[in-house]
């Protein structure tokens, strides 16, 4: 599976237009970006089927996605 999105801490420094969405999956928290490497912030690296998933587990109850 090629990875295109990363979830890293919030210690990353994100850039000024660059706003990561907050996110729990898999029992990682952090920030959802698009995918970085080499970064030692990255926390979990994912798909586009595992950020479907991340993305409707994190979406408010009364959002359909």
């Amino acid at each position: 599976m090629i990875k295109t999105h990363s979830i890293v801490s919030e210690a990353c420094e994100l850039r000024p237009h660059h706003i990561g969405m907050p996110v729990t999956y898999k029992g990682v928290t952090g920030y959802l970006i698009r995918y970085i490497t080499a970064c030692e912030h990255n926390l979990l690296s994912l798909s586009l089927d595992e950020v479907r998933e991340c993305l409707a587990a994190n979406a408010p109850a009364d959002t359909d996605i």
